[in-house]
C-alpha cells in the first residue's frame, strides 16, 4: 500500500531521518513505508499523523481518503477551528 506520509512529509520540510526519530523506527523502514514495500503496524498508524502534525486519515492512499469537495474541507476546517480548545 502506498501511503501518502511521504508527500506530507516533503510538503512540512521533514527528511525521512527526522520522521524516523519521532516514531522511532529506521530511516530505511520509512523509506519501505513511503515506497510501499512495507505495511505500517498498527500503532505506527497512530503514530504517523501525530509525529507530521496531521489528521489520521491524511496518511492514507488518496484512493482511501474520503472524498470531499473544496467548499466542505474550508467548512470542516472553520468548524474544528471553533471547536480547538485555546
Amino acid at each position: 500500500m502506498n501511503y501518502g506520509i511521504k508527500e506530507i512529509r516533503k510538503s512540512k520540510g521533514i527528511t525521512q531521518q527526522e520522521l524516523a526519530d519521532k516514531i522511532g523506527i529506521s530511516q530505511g523502514h520509512v523509506a519501505r513505508l513511503e515506497s510501499g514495500a512495507s505495511e505500517m503496524t498498527i500503532s505506527q498508524i497512530s503514530q504517523f499523523p501525530k509525529a507530521l502534525g496531521v489528521e489520521p486519515w491524511e496518511i492514507l492512499p488518496m484512493s482511501m481518503q474520503p472524498k470531499i469537495n473544496l467548499k466542505d474541507l474550508e467548512l470542516l476546517k472553520l468548524l474544528k477551528s471553533l471547536t480547538t480548545p485555546i
